[in-house]
């Protein structure tokens, strides 16, 4: 893919973040605090730092936070490097997570979120979450979406 067209996809999905509706709350705020900092044909990184409130009683980052972050990371990947047949983040068909370690407030994640497909109807990702620092994994995904066009 282009440079020119991927700057032009990230910009179109940036713009659908800055413009959810108001009641979209959820999503705004973990965007908000999510940076892509590369990419890559078919791989996005990004950056998240753990915030108190995304963490359980534990002081662990919270397996449900890591599902919507998994959800919300690999959704943004598809949208970054949709073709002709998705146009849209689609809705979820399957989310699968492997919890392997935790996270806690103040760490820094790195989030490699891959499209393996992209078809028709459904597109297929695969996301990792790492410590920054150690790069010991937090936890893996796989996400399928329909594209509900």
């Amino acid at each position: 893919m282009s440079d020119t067209n991927f700057k032009a996809r990230l910009e179109k999905f940036n713009y659908y973040v800055k413009n959810l509706p108001p009641h979209d709350y959820f999503l705004k705020n973990i965007w908000d605090r999510t940076s892509l900092i590369s990419f890559e044909h078919d791989k996005c990184i990004f950056k998240y730092v753990v915030d108190p409130k995304d963490c359980n009683s534990s002081g662990a980052i919270h397996g449900g936070f890591i599902a919507s972050l998994i959800d919300i990371v690999s959704t943004a990947a598809i949208l970054v490097f949709q073709d002709k047949y998705f146009k849209s983040g689609g809705v979820s068909t399957d989310l699968a997570i492997s919890y392997v370690s935790a996270a806690r407030a103040g760490e820094t994640l790195l989030i490699e979120s891959s499209v393996f497909k992209i078809g028709k109807s459904l597109t297929n990702t695969h996301t990792i979450l790492k410590q920054k620092n150690s790069g010991k994994v937090i936890a893996m995904g796989q996400h399928t979406k329909f594209n509900g066009k």
